[in-house]
């Protein structure tokens, strides 16, 4: 074994490694044993809650008032054979002794004395394992500033690091495979011993977890589209191979951001042979959808697909022309009928709204583009409604 003296800033998990999430919290609400992703906590003290001033201004977790440690306890069953691990929490000190995560006596990662430490075991080449602890090689700045603190373990390499707001601060290399002596059947805790100092400010706030392992990827997906059709849009995907897949989750964002379920489609279990997979949504958003495909295992793991995008068109009675125009040129919009009350929204690419103009008892309406060349998609409301939609590019 020997320790790095050369530090690298960006992750690189080769084509022997992959990672898949099994746990993700971020408290906006109570209570705070929800999870964002993966099983609900067991249990945690009666004094931690939701509270304000968390990263860019969201809510996240205050170890409360009367002083008491976090201690959310995570269920074991999620968890057990895990070959590496990568673990990730935003962190705003108060206190100089705590574990953001631990589990059984042999996995922790914390601050002690103010500085950060790491605590795992991986298994050797004879069958037992190598315990390896560090400490004082980073210390935690108390400044009420959140930063990202973040432990992987890799076991296709041996190659561990630590990383703070993404720069490498500590890194450690067995030189061969080892996979992690992970406590099997023992409940992974999040905010062991600690309590905030009683100081009752947010001090954890975006939490995830992800196995990294050396295995084949249960699922390898080789295709995932989504195509706007007259009336709907078609989502298709395609795997080359499935290991234990008992089912897919179909989820739907309006701004790529928040998702929700629309329905699950049965896996094929274990099969070396491509399968087809395709869902229809009867009812997409006008404009942008987002879509993504969460894969989940017999075991409970899961794994979540990259977004993919897709405009769903303006309905056939509206017109909107021209559809390619300079900056502040004409636009006209032509309705199926007169509306009491007409808008017609600029929304930039990424859902942002950039200009929206209001018409009363009309059905054909004239206004001037944006002032700004760029793509926009054109949304007509009529009457509170959101009545279609289509993309228009201003140059």
């Amino acid at each position: 074994m020997r320790k790095l003296s050369i530090l690298f800033t960006i992750l690189i998990i080769t084509n022997q490694s992959f990672a898949q999430l099994i746990s993700q919290f971020n408290w906006d609400t109570n209570p705070v044993t929800i999870a964002e992703h993966g099983p609900d906590a067991i249990s945690v003290s009666g004094s931690a809650t939701s509270s304000i001033n968390g990263v860019n201004g969201t809510n996240g977790l205050n170890a409360g008032l009367p002083k008491a440690d976090i201690e959310l306890v995570l269920p074991a069953a999620p968890f057990n054979g895990i070959e590496g691990i990568d673990f990730q929490i935003d962190f705003q000190r108060d206190e100089s002794r705590g574990d953001f995560i631990t589990c059984g006596n042999n996995f922790a990662f914390g601050i002690s004395g103010g500085d950060l430490f790491i605590l795992f075991e991986v298994v050797n080449n004879s069958g037992g394992s190598i315990e390896i602890y560090d400490t004082n090689f980073y210390t935690v700045p108390n400044d009420d500033i959140f930063r990202t603190y973040r432990f992987y373990y890799l076991p296709a390499t041996g190659y561990a690091e630590i990383l703070v707001d993404g720069l490498v601060v500590w890194n450690y290399y067995i030189g061969n495979s080892s996979n992690l002596n992970w406590p099997n059947n023992s409940n992974v805790i999040l905010g062991n011993k600690m309590d905030g100092n009683g100081s009752n400010k947010t001090i954890f706030d975006n939490v995830i977890i992800g196995e990294v392992y050396d295995s084949a990827l249960p699922v390898e997906m080789s295709m995932f589209e989504a195509v706007s059709l007259k009336e709907n849009v078609e989502l298709k995907w395609e795997t080359e191979s499935e290991l234990n897949n008992d089912y897919f989750t179909v989820e739907r964002s309006q701004d790529g951001e928040v998702f929700h379920q629309l329905n699950t489609i049965k896996g094929a279990g274990t099969t070396n042979e491509k399968q087809s997979y395709s869902y229809f949504d009867e009812n997409p958003f006008f404009g942008i959808n987002y879509y993504r495909i969460t894969q989940t295992d017999f075991n409970g793991k899961s794994s979540m697909s990259k977004p993919v995008s897709v405009l769903f068109e303006l309905k056939e009675d509206i017109s909107i022309f021209p559809s390619l125009l300079e900056t502040e040129a004409e636009l006209q919009v032509k309705l199926p009928f007169v509306g009491d009350e007409v808008q017609v929204i600029f929304l930039n690419q990424s859902g942002g709204e950039v200009l929206t103009k209001k018409f009363s008892n009309q059905d054909h309406l004239k206004m001037n583009a944006p002032t700004s060349s760029g793509t926009y998609i054109i949304q007509v409301n009529i009457d509170n409604k959101l009545y279609g939609a289509q993309k228009i590019v201003v140059r």
